[in-house]
């Protein structure tokens, strides 16, 4: 009868081609062998991972906060510039939250925020086209097509006046 070490106990193994002397000792080494450590992206702490189920984070909190801490904004797969379309109309994020083009472009152009009771009419009817020379001040609501003049001179230009 040969006699060796166990690889994982260091007791006696008594047959042939055997490297443990238990199953539990065969065990044992298995799970230490399966053993990983890694370390934290988000804490730096250390932390042990299984073999087949490797894990990125030591803990839920550190995974919620690494996951979605660069998901913002620019760093966003599906980052679009700040702009996006609703219903063929441009909206761009201004100061945190997304505001139409339109109206932001003629509030620059005015210098001052519209009141709740203006809108803002694209003259070829493009949606998407907010060029100043493209877009009318209006008081009131306004539908598809209607046109507007000065009610003394006729004209189609309508400009802001100068209070």
């Amino acid at each position: 009868m040969i006699v060796r070490a166990c690889e994982s106990c260091g007791g006696e193994v008594g047959a042939r081609g055997r490297r443990f002397c238990s199953r539990a000792c065969h065990n044992d080494a298995q799970r230490a062998r399966s053993v990983r450590r890694s370390s934290c992206p988000e804490c730096g702490g250390e932390f042990e991972t299984g073999r087949r189920r490797r894990r990125k984070y030591c803990s839920e909190a550190c995974s919620i906060a690494g996951r979605f801490k660069n998901r913002r904004g620019e760093n966003h797969p599906t980052w679009k510039g700040g702009r996006i379309e609703h219903d063929a109309y441009v909206r761009v994020r201004v100061d945190g939250r997304y505001e139409f083009e339109h109206r932001v472009v003629m509030e620059e152009w005015l210098g001052r925020k519209l009141t709740p009771d203006e809108t803002v009419h694209h003259r070829n009817g493009d949606r998407a086209d907010n060029r100043i020379e493209n877009l009318q001040l209006r008081v009131g609501r306004h539908g598809k097509g209607a046109a507007y003049c000065c009610a003394d001179c006729g004209s189609r230009r309508l400009v802001p006046e100068d209070l």
